[in-house]
């Protein structure tokens, strides 16, 4: 399939989401795709986290020597009803009017600590009797906490609940999204205009 130049030149038009305690993202599902995860590395000289090669299933364990399995993050963009950048980071380029929409990277964590972004996702499509996330479909996640450090170097990891609704049946505040009908054009040479 071939890559849209404009994503190839400048990425994602999207920003990602950036999910702080207590805020939620309410959103139509407008995409669904992955991204191969890489490795994160600590930089002793600039104190903080690197990615690094991406990584790779291989015995049932991850690693960067290169196989025919990569490991795949789920990524949902959506059209939040967002309107001023909310969950975007300061290092994101805010150019322009905030027209809503997010990347939503759904990533999980190990067992020994559940509520991942993941595993609500996946809790919210339980609930809402569905098995597959669908474009058009509504969605509800909410950074709800921070649990405990794995490691003094580590950043707290994120918890989170999710809520899931076909659209078939979608929730009470679909109606506050921006709509998917194009806007009325009028045509000034139209022959059926009197």
């Amino acid at each position: 399939m071939a890559q849209d130049a404009n994503s190839i030149l400048f990425g994602s038009n999207s920003p990602a989401m950036g999910f702080d305690p207590g805020v939620k993202i309410r959103a139509r599902i407008t995409e669904q795709g992955g991204v191969q995860r890489k490795e994160v590395k600590w930089d002793p000289k600039t104190s903080t986290f690197e990615q690094g090669l991406p990584l790779f299933w291989k015995d049932g364990k991850t690693g960067t020597e290169k196989t025919d399995r990569p490991v795949m993050d789920p990524v949902l963009t959506v059209q939040s009803t967002f309107t001023a950048w909310e969950g975007v980071s300061a290092q994101a380029s805010k150019i322009g009017k905030d027209d809503g929409m997010r990347r939503v990277f759904v990533k999980g964590r190990s067992k020994a600590t559940p509520d991942s972004i993941m595993d609500a996702v996946i809790a919210a499509c339980k609930e809402a009797q569905v098995r597959k996330i669908e474009v058009g479909d509504f969605i509800e996640i909410e950074c709800t906490g921070e649990g405990k450090k794995a490691s003094k170097a580590m950043s707290p990891p994120k918890l989170y609940r999710s809520e899931y609704w076909t659209a078939a049946n979608p929730p009470a505040w679909a109606s506050e999204l921006p709509s998917d009908a194009p806007a009325d054009v009028e045509d000034e040479d139209s022959p059926f205009d009197v």
